[in-house]
């Protein structure tokens, strides 16, 4: 009995903790508590829209989807390091690829492990390292379009957006593992900054990092 209650649960739980402290009858079922169920159903959408959380969302979960050799997170999502396997993400070479809106406002593209973060904002396209030092583009007539970044385990990076070559430098050292830390799609975990790291304010479509090979990718 026990392990089929905590190996299988029913979409919606409800108990009267001072006459069932266990927690074992539940009475979702139980028409004499359908007011309260209802009640709670109100409360429990309200918040997921305030937090702008959608059913799917919540079935998606908050694992990257991962394919071979690259995986994809979507926009206000992150995972931490823990949910990677160290050895067999090992890139010599690191591609990230996504579609942007409204670079003009934008913000963080992604936050890779603390390693690097990307933006795109005001119209630039950039990298920030954790020291404080910004590699940026010059300023882009687009305002959407296509996001190619390449980093190698040397540290040689270049940016191109819409096919073209925007950015690019030597950082000489190896930013492609994973540290301990998330990697976020439009995002930074647990904080809301202004300018080029705030929350993305447009759309990031189909975020998707890739080791070594990007000719699997559409």
């Amino acid at each position: 009995f026990l392990l089929n209650r905590y190996s299988y649960r029913p979409p919606e739980e409800l108990f009267n903790t001072k006459k069932d402290p266990k927690e074992f009858v539940n009475l979702t079922e139980n028409r004499n508590y359908e007011s309260q169920l209802n009640r709670l159903r109100t409360l429990l959408e309200k918040e997921l829209t305030r937090q702008g959380e959608t059913d799917q969302m919540i079935m998606d979960g908050t694992l990257p989807h991962f394919n071979d050799n690259s995986y994809a997170i979507q926009q206000n999502k992150g995972a931490v390091e823990m949910s990677f396997n160290r050895k067999k993400w090992n890139p010599d070479t690191l591609y990230i690829t996504a579609y942007l809106t409204s670079v003009d406002k934008g913000g963080i593209v992604c936050d890779y492990f603390n390693n690097f973060r990307l933006f795109a904002y005001g119209n630039r396209i950039g990298l920030l390292l954790p020291d404080g030092q910004v590699y940026e583009s010059h300023l882009l007539p687009e305002k959407q379009g296509q996001l190619l970044f390449k980093l190698t385990s040397g540290g040689e990076f270049e940016i191109n957006f819409n096919h073209k070559k925007v950015v690019s430098g030597a950082l000489n050292k190896d930013l492609t593992k994973i540290k301990n830390g998330y990697v976020t799609c439009g995002k930074l975990q647990g904080m809301v900054l202004t300018g080029r790291l705030q929350p993305y304010q447009g759309k990031i479509l189909d975020l998707r990092f890739t080791m070594n090979d990007l000719s699997g990718v559409q």
